[in-house]
Parts: structure tokens; sequence; C-alpha cells
């Protein structure tokens, strides 16, 4: 995470943004981390129109297609934290794997070691050690 670090500065020192940049500062819908029904959570980083449209069809919500720029805390917002509740963090899982919508569970750090796109990669826990 240190490597995005130069963006944020770069945004401040500009005076655009004291939060980093804009568009992954989680203030749109389409790029923030969202609650499932049983208390776990996934992430969206829908920010191209593709992700998003993707994300409205597995939805199945058309008419979601032009919120992506919306903030939260709208009414848009709670709707799509509602659809996000509606299931489980095992079934968000499952979509995250088959729809190219840039949905990712939120693992712990034991899941990580099973995820498909750990597996087989030098990881920081396979060349680092815990002090």
């Amino acid at each position: 995470m240190a490597e995005f670090l130069p963006n944020h500065d770069a945004y401040m020192k500009a005076g655009l943004s004291d939060h980093g940049v804009p568009e992954i500062g989680g203030r749109r819908i389409s790029y923030a981390i969202y609650e499932t029904k049983d208390g776990r959570f996934v992430t969206l980083g829908a920010l191209e129109e593709k992700f998003w449209r993707n994300f409205c069809e597995l939805a199945g919500r058309p008419e979601w297609l032009s919120w992506g720029e919306y903030a939260p805390g709208t009414p848009e917002h709670g709707q799509v934290e509602a659809f996000f509740k509606s299931k489980s963090w095992q079934e968000w899982y499952g979509l995250s794997l088959v729809h190219d919508c840039c949905l990712s569970p939120v693992l712990t750090a034991d899941e990580r070691h099973r995820h498909p796109f750990f597996l087989g990669r030098a990881s920081v826990e396979k060349t680092s050690k815990v002090r």
C-alpha cells in the first residue's frame, strides 16, 4: 500500500484532495466495501464503466447504471448496501470468481492462502517472518 502514497501526496500538494485519489477514496458507491448477510465484507472496485455495468447486470438492476459515481449515504447507496446484505459472504465469494465486475471477498489471513489468486504465488508470508 505504501507504493500508492506518492499518488495521494500529489493530489494533496496540488490542493485537489486531502484524502488521496478521490476516485478510490470511498466516495463512490461503485468503489466501496460492503457488508454481507452474515456480517462479513466484500469490496467492489467497479470504477470503469464496463465493470459497473457488469455489476448492475449481476444485480439485475439496469436502473443502477447511472449511479456509479453517487456518494455513500444516498438512497441509491442504501439500495446497493441492501443488495450486498441479501447474500452471504460465501455466496459473494462464489460470484466474485465468475463475474467480471471487480468484486472481491475480504479475506482473513488464513483464507488468503486458499484463495485461487494466491495459490502458487510467492506471498509476503512465504518470504518474511513475523517478529
